[in-house]
């Protein structure tokens, strides 16, 4: 188990780079990833930076499943070498080891570093209505260190690169689902690792061994540091569980519902417990209306499997609603961002998704 491996060491938290820096300099990027692959600037050649998030995604027009005749494919190994071959060149180019590099992103890369991308597969993609494959489909999953000792390396659940090569060999699309780090990074210790949950309910995968992951969370989600959570297979998908003082988790539900408004509810866990909460809700079908706070919601103290926590409450309308929670650790600055759709039930009672 690799708590047993870094229980004496210290651990990584990794500054995330703010995005917006990247976004405003979204033509010198442009420059770099078409001189990386070769490709002169034109309309058919696309490169967008997410602001909220640094994600990065080229496209070639007309090249993705709608090319007029059936590509010519490369084989599997040629494919497999021309996307690792590129990530390599990527690097290069949206880094300080390009001079051409931005002075304004100089100390930070576009993409993860190659050395600790682990290659998660490649496999052909066939078109729609079966005629042809259509492109091979390249994926990778960023890692990073966890140890200060560098001797441990684990993956950032939520990040992948993915290259499409189609026609002549050529990358035809790339998607990077990753956050550029700032450069800094601090030192916590690990947690023990606590199953949450309540008493006496049984899972199957109870006794499944946890591994640990730093976790990178959506487009659009604020998010200032990368820190290492354990991960646990369950059968609605994967359990995460703070495994540091900075990594604090968000519970979130519907807790009930009267004739016209309903009672949100949710609680931390991680760090010290002494939590700020800040919730904000938007509606879906009215978004120029923007977001409403509505602080700190009704607080109160409950006990649970793993000691007592403090929950939080709002009341609002029945409905379809956006609902956000910032959370911040008073003791160590911790923070943690969740949102949920909500539904009011038509059955006017019960508890939400």
């Amino acid at each position: 188990m690799i708590e047993s491996n870094v229980r004496e060491n210290q651990v990584r938290l990794y500054a995330l780079a703010d995005p917006a820096l990247f976004a405003d300099e979204r033509d010198a990027i442009e420059r770099a990833v078409l001189g990386a692959l070769k490709v002169a600037p034109s309309d058919r050649h696309r490169v967008d930076i997410s602001r909220s998030s640094g994600w990065m995604s080229y496209s070639a027009h007309g090249e993705l499943w709608d090319r007029p005749t059936a590509p010519a494919l490369p084989t599997k190994e040629v494919a497999l070498k021309t996307a690792e071959d590129l990530l390599i060149t990527l690097e290069q180019a949206c880094s300080d080891a390009s001079s051409k590099w931005p002075d304004a992103l100089r100390g930070m890369s576009l993409f993860p570093p190659v050395s600790l991308v682990r290659r998660a597969g490649i496999h052909a993609v066939a078109r729609v209505d079966g005629s042809a494959w259509d492109h091979w489909l390249y994926r990778a999953q960023p890692q990073l260190l966890l140890d200060e000792g560098a001797k441990t390396r684990i993956g950032v659940f939520g990040s992948q690169v993915e290259i499409r090569i189609g026609h002549g060999g050529r990358p035809i699309t790339i998607r990077s689902r990753w956050r550029p780090l700032s450069g800094e990074r601090e030192l916590t210790q690990l947690s023990a690792f606590h199953p949450p949950g309540p008493e006496g309910k049984h899972d199957s995968h109870a006794d499944a061994e946890p591994f640990l992951n730093f976790v990178l969370e959506g487009d659009g989600v604020p998010q200032y540091y990368l820190a290492p959570y354990y991960c646990r297979s369950e059968h609605s998908g994967v359990q995460i569980v703070s495994a540091s003082p900075f990594s604090l988790t968000v519970e979130m539900a519907r807790t009930a519902q009267g004739a016209s408004r309903m009672t949100v509810s949710a609680f931390a866990r991680g760090g010290s417990g002494d939590y700020m909460y800040n919730w904000g809700v938007y509606s879906p079908v009215r978004v120029e209306e923007g977001i409403r706070e509505l602080g700190s919601g009704t607080q109160r103290t409950l006990d649970s499997a793993s000691g007592k926590v403090v929950s939080t409450s709002i009341d609002i309308d029945n409905g379809h609603w956006i609902v956000m929670l910032n959370v911040k650790d008073r003791a160590t600055g911790a923070f943690k961002h969740e949102q949920r759709q909500m539904f009011s039930s038509p059955l006017g009672s019960g508890r939400g998704k």
